[in-house]
């Protein structure tokens, strides 16, 4: 996590498990998490990659994350690198973050 010369929180994370989904489930302190933006990448393999006769095999695209009870919740496919933005209020403190496991059928979950 980061503030941004913006005043912005900003969030990479990755789930680097080629086969299952991963439920990120966090809460900031001192911000009130009201969704986040951003983009993703990934691809159909943990090996995909782009070349010069293929360089739009894979893509950044746009990314959600929704909120619950002020706290973060970010559902990432496998093989993947998110960045995104924090929605919400914030205040000028140093960034503690805290992150709760939130079981979820099919999901694996990452506690960071």
């Amino acid at each position: 996590a980061a503030r941004g010369k913006d005043g912005k929180v900003y969030l990479a994370i990755v789930n680097s498990d080629p086969n299952n989904y991963a439920r990120v489930t966090t809460s900031i302190a001192g911000v009130s998490a009201k969704g986040a933006v951003g983009r993703i990448l990934t691809g159909p393999a943990i090996d995909t990659h782009n070349t010069f006769d293929r360089p739009n095999t894979i893509q950044p695209a746009p990314f959600r994350g929704k909120a619950s009870g002020g706290r973060l919740v970010l559902d990432l496919p496998s093989k993947s690198v998110v960045v995104v933005q924090v929605q919400g209020c914030c205040s000028r403190r140093s960034l503690l973050i805290f992150a709760a496991p939130t079981p979820v059928y099919g999901l694996r979950t990452i506690t960071a």
